[in-house]
C-alpha cells in the first residue's frame, strides 16, 4: 500500500545552480517515506494504473512508467511526447489521454501496445486538467496560448468512443482543475 506525491522541482531560475530536479515521494503505511531524486524538471502529475505508476515529466517532455510492488517502484519505460509539453492524464481502457500546452492538443498513448498514436485531438488553447465521467472526457482550458497570456474561458467536451471534440462550454475566466460530483 503505497502513496505518491509528485514534488515539482523547481526550475526557470536565472541561475542554473538554482534548478531543483522534481522527484517522487512514496509513503507506506507506516508513513516511512522513500523518495526518487532526479526524476526531470518539472514533475508535473501522476496515476496509478493496473500496478504501474506513470508520471508526466512537463519540461523533459515525457512519460515515466515504473512498475509498482510491496517494495515500491522499479523504472520501466520513458515514452518520450515530441516537445509537447504534457501536464495531466487521465486512463481510460489500457490508454492515456493526455493534455499538451506547447501542442495544444490531446495525446493518447497506448499502454498495451506500448505507443504513443498518431493521431491527436486538438484544442483551441493550452489545455490543462483532464477528467472522464464514464461518458465524455472533459478538459479546462486556462490560457488560449503561450505568447498573449489571455486567458480562456472553457472547457472541452470529448468522445472516447470517437476521439472527436463534441463541444466548448463557456465556463469562467482561467478554469483549470476539474472534479465530478453526483454524476456532474
Amino acid at each position: 500500500s503505497w502513496v505518491f506525491v509528485a514534488n515539482e522541482g523547481k526550475s526557470y531560475s536565472l541561475n542554473e545552480n538554482d534548478n531543483v530536479p522534481g522527484s517522487i515521494s512514496m509513503i507506506d503505511e507506516n508513513n516511512n517515506i522513500t523518495n526518487i531524486e532526479n526524476i526531470g524538471t518539472t514533475v508535473q502529475s501522476l496515476e496509478v494504473y493496473n500496478n504501474k505508476l506513470f508520471v508526466i515529466v512537463t519540461d523533459d517532455h515525457k512519460i515515466i512508467t515504473y512498475n509498482i510492488d510491496s517494495d515500491g517502484i522499479t523504472f520501466e519505460n520513458e515514452i518520450l511526447t515530441n516537445s509537447s509539453m504534457p501536464r495531466e492524464m487521465v486512463i481510460i481502457n489500457d490508454k492515456i489521454y493526455f493534455t499538451n500546452w506547447k501542442t495544444q492538443d490531446i495525446k493518447i498513448f497506448d499502454i498495451q501496445n506500448n505507443h504513443l498514436e498518431e493521431s491527436t485531438i486538438s484544442i483551441n488553447g493550452r489545455p490543462e486538467d483532464i477528467i472522464y465521467d464514464g461518458t465524455y472526457v472533459w478538459v479546462s482550458i486556462p490560457e488560449l496560448s503561450e505568447s498573449d497570456g489571455n486567458q480562456g474561458t472553457k472547457v472541452a467536451q470529448i468522445d472516447p468512443n470517437t476521439n472527436l471534440l463534441i463541444d466548448y462550454i463557456e465556463v469562467g475566466m482561467g478554469p483549470t482543475q476539474l472534479t465530478e460530483f453526483n454524476n456532474s
